[in-house]
């Protein structure tokens, strides 16, 4: 049995600016992001009795369970995918995340991916940047909008600026985290679901663009821990970004709720998904949305197997 997670990813500047439309147009593309410590996980079996082994049955259990005998009509695309590429002979594979919450703008579906690739290949030994370029690669045939940001913002621990080039692999630059000790953070759930397809393929490509000077802002706040800047730059960007796309804010709950947060963004593409929120440490945002919302850190690890 093989055991593995991957945390979910949580996106502070630049999002819109890592996708491949943008960047091909652009030349260049870059984010500031971490993972936080909310996991994807990944359980990969082979029975020596039972379905696996005497039926030839691949087992797939997520929110819906399906045992079938060909790839082709497995309905899982993560799943899938993964099975044809590594050609998985017949296996159990079960998915779960701490954050059940589908289209919640986290990366759920590249946590996953990286997840079930790094129980897959234990004996590859390949590295967490390696499986970040494969995940993307994978992941690309079944979500015309994958942004580059997700695969290598859940694989790789730790805060960092991610830059993403037209004729070169993306680079990583690791920031220290000193700054979120000044302030505690939450993910705020909206309660409402939607497809970043639908966002991602409305984005102002010129609008976009204006989230760049913000990053190199950003890590300069970062870097030299000044949270004034921090908290200004982030509200400026947020604001940038609703402007890039009319579905960002597109619910009447949504409007609310921003108008409630006065420091915050939604992650992801925008239009449902979870708010981050920045609190002053005495606040305990918790106790007043305890059904809604959860504080989080900031992971060093990215995705590790666990068990094997």
């Amino acid at each position: 049995m093989f055991f593995s997670k991957c945390p979910l990813r949580v996106g502070l500047t630049g999002g819109g600016t890592d996708l491949p439309l943008f960047i091909n147009d652009n030349g260049y593309g870059s984010v500031i992001s971490f993972p936080c410590n909310l996991y994807t996980y990944i359980t990969l079996t082979q029975d020596i009795i039972g379905y696996t082994s005497f039926d030839h049955k691949y087992i797939i259990n997520y929110r819906e369970r399906e045992e079938t005998d060909q790839i082709n009509l497995i309905k899982n695309d993560i799943v899938r995918e993964v099975i044809k590429e590594f050609q998985l002979k017949p296996c159990n594979v079960t998915l779960t995340t701490d954050v059940f919450a589908s289209h919640n703008g986290l990366a759920s579906s590249s946590s996953y991916l990286i997840s079930l690739i790094k129980a897959v290949t234990y004996q590859y030994n390949l590295s967490q940047y390696d499986i970040a370029v494969l995940a993307y690669n994978i992941e690309k045939r079944f979500n015309l909008f994958v942004g580059y940001q997700d695969p290598f913002g859940c694989a790789l621990g730790g805060l960092k600026r991610l830059e993403f080039f037209k004729d070169k692999s993306p680079t990583v630059r690791y920031l220290p985290s000193e700054i979120f000790n000044s302030f505690n953070m939450y993910l705020l759930y909206t309660g409402i679901n939607r497809k970043s397809q639908d966002i991602l393929s409305t984005l102002d490509t010129d609008k976009t663009k204006e989230l760049l000077p913000e990053v190199d802002k950003l890590e300069q706040s970062i870097v030299y821990n000044n949270l004034d800047d921090f908290c200004n730059i982030i509200k400026r960007s947020w604001e940038i970004k609703k402007a890039t796309s009319p579905k960002i804010l597109n619910n009447p709950k949504l409007y609310s709720l921003d108008e409630y947060l006065l420091e915050n963004k939604i992650c992801g593409a925008g239009g449902g998904g979870f708010f981050v929120v920045f609190t002053e440490k005495d606040y305990d945002f918790v106790n007043y949305n305890p059904k809604v919302s959860v504080q989080i850190d900031i992971c060093n690890n990215g995705v590790v197997l666990c068990q094997g």
